[in-house]
């Protein structure tokens, strides 16, 4: 991210309150739990922290992380934010754009895992935490396949919203959408709505 760029999140992220601040932690914490499969309880000074589930073993253990796993990411989140090593991106809200990160960084977080659990020689078969990881990123893998492919189907026949679809596959972001179809983002905006209608009149028929 350019200096130029810093500087406008960082001003954007002066401006966010106390109670905007405090619905996008409310949302990370029901996000992270979910995800975790772990339990909300009451810890030390009255705090929020996640018992169970994930949180047991593995990468997302007090052990591998340093403490509890929700005050771990929404710590590292809020970093990534001020030190600009994450954006927040165009068009997002903040609550949106802490929900991809932590994302991103509980990916980052397995996939260190698995490089530790390597370099030391630990049964993979033992691990049990990683194996269900990866579960999870074939499931949503698979829905990622399957969405794709709904996508296709509604614009089979439409050269526009073929080419839509194409750049989407190739780019995780609107700007590389943009860039490949030479379009702006109203364009784009209004391809996606066109194939979301597309999409529904499809579903309506099954």
């Amino acid at each position: 991210m350019d200096t130029y760029k810093q500087d406008l999140q960082k001003l954007r992220l002066a401006r966010v309150s106390k109670h905007q601040w405090r619905e996008v932690f409310n949302s990370l914490t029901r996000h992270i739990s979910k995800k975790l499969k772990a339990q909300e309880v009451e810890g030390p000074h009255k705090t929020v922290i996640l018992v169970g589930g994930r949180t047991q073993s593995g990468a997302h253990s007090d052990l591998a992380l340093g403490c509890n796993a929700l005050l771990h990411y929404q710590g590292e989140v809020v970093k990534a934010l001020f030190r600009c090593e994450k954006e927040w991106k165009e068009g997002y809200t903040l609550e949106e754009q802490a929900i991809e990160i932590v994302d991103e960084l509980m990916k980052e977080k397995v996939n260190e895992w698995k490089r530790h659990k390597k370099r030391w020689g630990m049964p993979k078969e033992l691990d049990m935490e990683t194996l269900k990881e990866e579960d999870d990123m074939a499931e949503e893998d698979s829905v990622r396949v399957a969405h794709l492919q709904m996508m296709w189907d509604a614009a089979e026949g439409e050269p526009e919203l073929e080419r839509y679809v194409e750049a989407l596959d190739h780019n995780e972001k609107l700007d590389g959408v943009c860039e490949e179809l030479n379009i702006s983002k109203r364009q784009a905006d209004y391809l996606r709505k066109k194939l979301i209608r597309r999409m529904n009149r499809i579903k309506e028929k099954e």
